[in-house]
């Protein structure tokens, strides 16, 4: 059996840090700080991690916890050390991409001690092919994809672009990519008083209309068919009041992101990742027209998103900036799911 250990510097660092942030817990202004807050400052934070990649490159199918070290510096320029469990995640980008996303789970006990709240899972989502700049370049567009949708509403993941060193346990080799650290399920709820909802409690009756056109013209707007609300594929559930909303998430396959490994959703006869198709409720046009009123609207904000990014290129912002406002300019020809799929089974009886 391989025996994996955190290096000692490591832990006499995340010890030392640990007694200085319980010295201090009753004093911090605010206790409700999560670690997810600390790292969301600035738009990218350089990050280690320490973990077996050997493991992690190799063994695609473990679905253990694995001993794992991060470190990185908060806002006042202290140095952030923490012992945490970190395992794989996902299903496609798990067997499929150079390094599996993770979930980082942190210790409750120790979050408490550091005056933090809680909220102890996160998901970082990591480079999906190994060529440094494209990946870069995937992961700033599927991050800003995120912050598109934060500019809609509360009720979304905030994510923190990351640099990350990866530093194997065993030989001590570093390498350096991107990452995007998604913001724990548990916070959002907090932050938007909503609750917990189990799978076999979801009733369609329930859910908030509104919020799930919402939810489906912006999949429409960035291209993205990679998602469903009768499978709650790529959305999270929650009671908000007496209501169900749908929060969604993963957007790699969004045509606005346009990933060379993403491929059309095949039960829609899509011919590209960039074609669009809409997958709410609704089969008209007229149904959207608030919801098409609140994007117009924003669509200014959508474009200071991008425009904001300092790490893309200008070819890329204008190409994603193209992108969006194909949808503002073709919003009376929305492509229902259902017409799309009458059309090709009319086009198989010809």
């Amino acid at each position: 059996m391989k025996v994996i250990s955190i290096s000692l510097s490591f832990i006499a660092l995340g010890f030392s840090l640990l007694l200085a942030q319980s010295l201090h817990a009753d004093s911090n202004p605010n206790p409700q700080k999560s670690i997810f807050d600390l790292m969301h400052y600035k738009e990218v934070l350089e990050m280690t991690i320490e973990i077996d990649m050997e493991e992690l490159q190799y063994n695609r199918r473990n679905q253990e916890y694995m001993t794992a070290g991060i470190w990185f510096e908060d806002a006042d320029g202290q140095k952030q050390a923490w012992r945490i469990k970190a395992k794989q995640r996902g299903k496609f980008r798990r067997m499929n991409c150079a390094m599996p996303p993770l979930k980082l789970n942190f210790k409750k006990a120790e979050l408490a001690v550091a005056g933090l709240a809680q909220f102890d899972d996160l998901k970082l989502v990591t480079h999906c092919i190994d060529h440094k700049a494209e990946a870069k370049k995937l992961l700033v567009r599927e991050h800003l994809t995120y912050e598109l949708y934060n500019t809609l509403t509360d009720a979304s993941f905030r994510t923190q672009l990351v640099r990350i060193t990866y530093k194997d346990i065993n030989t001590g080799k570093k390498t350096k990519q991107y990452g995007i650290i998604i913001e724990d399920l548990a916070q959002v709820r907090s932050r938007i008083k909503a609750k917990k909802l189990k799978r076999e409690e979801i009733e369609l009756d329930q859910i908030n209309l509104a919020q799930l056109q919402q939810v489906a013209l912006f999949q429409y707007l960035i291209g993205n068919a990679d998602w469903g609300i009768h499978t709650v594929r790529n959305i999270k559930m929650v009671k908000k009041g007496k209501s169900i909303i749908a929060i969604p998430y993963d957007f790699d396959f969004a045509g606005l992101v346009n990933a060379p490994y993403a491929i059309p959703n095949p039960n829609y006869y899509l011919v590209s990742i960039r074609e669009r198709i809409y997958l709410g409720l609704e089969k008209d046009v007229a149904a959207l027209s608030d919801t098409l009123e609140l994007f117009r609207n924003k669509q200014e904000n959508f474009h200071k998103v991008i425009k904001s990014s300092k790490l893309l290129s200008y070819e890329d912002r204008r190409e994603m900036l193209n992108y969006i406002d194909s949808f503002f300019q073709n919003t009376k020809e929305v492509q229902f799911a259902v017409d799309k799929l009458e059309k090709h089974a009319a086009s198989l009886n010809e």
